[in-house]
Parts: C-alpha cells; sequence; structure tokens
C-alpha cells in the first residue's frame, strides 16, 4: 500500500493549548524544508530549545508511538533542514507520517494568519483544529485541495505522460485538481481532454492519500481508453505515450506516492 495511508503508531491529535515536554518529539520547518540533524529520528523538544534559531508556538500534531509530537515553524534555516520527501527512506514510517501531517498543516498555519471576512488576526479555536477569528468569530479549517489522478489503461497498456517540471525521464499517470461544482468522476474526463485529447469509459474509484506538497488529497481513478487521438497540451503535458510491462519508461515515481501504487497494481494485473 501506498505508505502515507498505511496504519502505523502516528495517531493524529489535537490539543491547542497543550505545550510540548523535553522529551517531546518536534517537526521543525523552515519553508519547505524539515530540519533533521540526525535523518533517523526526529528531534526532541529539549534539543530544538537549545537552537539558535527563532521558533514559532509549537502546535501539537498528535502521538508517535504514544510520545507527543509538535510542529514548530522557523523563520532561519541551517545546513541540518532538507527536503521531506527523501527522509522517506531513512525515518521510522510513524515519523514520516507526523511529518509530512505537519508540512502541511504548517503551510495552513503560515498562510492563513488573517481573518479572510474583516481582516482581523485569528487564534486556535479550542473545540476543533481551526482558526477563529479574534474580530468577528469567523473559523478558518485547515485548507484542502481535492485532485484526481488516474491510470488510463488500453487493453495492457496504461498511459504515462511527463510535464515540463518533471526530471529528465520520469513519467507518471494524469493528475489535476477538482474545479468548483464538479464530481470527481467528471474532473478525470475533463483533465484527460484538457491534457492529452482522449476520452475515457468505466472510471472506477481505488483509493486516496494525503499529499502535504503543500496541501492535497489525492483522489485515484482507474479508466479504460474510449477514444480520441493522443495530443499533449504542450503546457502542462509536454510527452504522452502508452507503455507496456515490458518497455517502461526510465524513471516512474517514486514509491511514496499514490501515482506509483496504481501503476504497481496495473502491472501486477490488479488493475
Amino acid at each position: 500500500m501506498h505508505q502515507l495511508l498505511d496504519d502505523t503508531e502516528f495517531q493524529m491529535g489535537y490539543a491547542p493549548f497543550r505545550e510540548p515536554q523535553p522529551g517531546d518529539c518536534c517537526v521543525v520547518y523552515c519553508g519547505d524544508s524539515i530540519y533533521l540533524p540526525n535523518q533517523r529520528q526526529l528531534p526532541v523538544f529539549s534539543d530544538v530549545q537549545a537552537l539558535s534559531l527563532e521558533l514559532g508556538k509549537p502546535h501539537y500534531l498528535g502521538d508517535v508511538g504514544g510520545q507527543a509530537c509538535f510542529i514548530i515553524d522557523s523563520q532561519q534555516s541551517t545546513e541540518a533542514f532538507s527536503s521531506l520527501k527523501p527522509t522517506h527512506a531513512t525515518l521510522p514510517l510513524a515519523q514520516f507520517q507526523a511529518a509530512a501531517f505537519g508540512r502541511h498543516l504548517n503551510h495552513w498555519l503560515n498562510t492563513h494568519r488573517y481573518c479572510g471576512a474583516c481582516g482581523s488576526s485569528l487564534e486556535p479555536f479550542e473545540k476543533e483544529r481551526a482558526m477563529r477569528c479574534t474580530g468577528c468569530g469567523y473559523l478558518a479549517y485547515p485548507k484542502i485541495s481535492p485532485c484526481v489522478i488516474v491510470l488510463v489503461r488500453d487493453g495492457s497498456k496504461l498511459l504515462l505522460a511527463r510535464s515540463p517540471h518533471f526530471r529528465a525521464g520520469l513519467y507518471s499517470i494524469l493528475a489535476g485538481f477538482i474545479e468548483i461544482g464538479e464530481s470527481a468522476e467528471q474532473a478525470v474526463q475533463r483533465e484527460l481532454m484538457e491534457e492529452v485529447g482522449i476520452r475515457v469509459k468505466n472510471v472506477r474509484y481505488i483509493t486516496s492519500q494525503p499529499w502535504p506538497f503543500p496541501s492535497s488529497l489525492m483522489l485515484g481513478f482507474v479508466a479504460d481508453y474510449d477514444g480520441g487521438e493522443l495530443k499533449p497540451d504542450g503546457v502542462e503535458i509536454e510527452a504522452a505515450a502508452w507503455f507496456d510491462a515490458d518497455h517502461l519508461p526510465e524513471h516512474l515515481p517514486h514509491e511514496l506516492s499514490i501515482s506509483s501504487y496504481l501503476i504497481r497494481l496495473f502491472l501486477d494485473g490488479k488493475l
């Protein structure tokens, strides 16, 4: 299973006024980079306190193996800060899940400091994970951006494509954001027509995955090719082609991702 969804010892929790203890684990971010002096475990609060960094207010994330875990925002970076994705291979899975959740939450906190209705400052709401306006009382909830991601099959072949932003040789399945007033299934049809000019049928939901880069919820589908000339739009997609199991691109998505999971299901004959 794609590992952001596997059952682990990470349990999300909400306690807006809980303070960290010296031995509690911490997820510290500066922008999109995470503080990991030891690539095999998250730091504890006492070590973070000893840093010469300008740190924000800790926010409780939940428990990792019974140990409280907090997200803390840093205004300064050091050489011990790095990208989150490679730590999937080194951190215990429960700690990686806490770090991924923390990335999503930290991005939301940093981009929702003031009320969108009246402009007053926001403060943590005591009853649930939300920020409450100190002026008008408006509640702002964490932003989640729903996306569809779809594996299109045509007999023994699957459709793979590449974005101009991908590293050389990398191909993946197609994805896109759901628009207002649109169902997930309608988004699948629209995205495929817009990006590569094809129609599909038998659209079927498979699974989902939170994707904190920065705030997506990926809804995974499989669909069958139903016509149309394969033609990349040249903007979102620069190349697209049909592949079989014996002739795959040089690089496929990271095993962490739902795209990799759906591709593996297809190649294993489970889709």
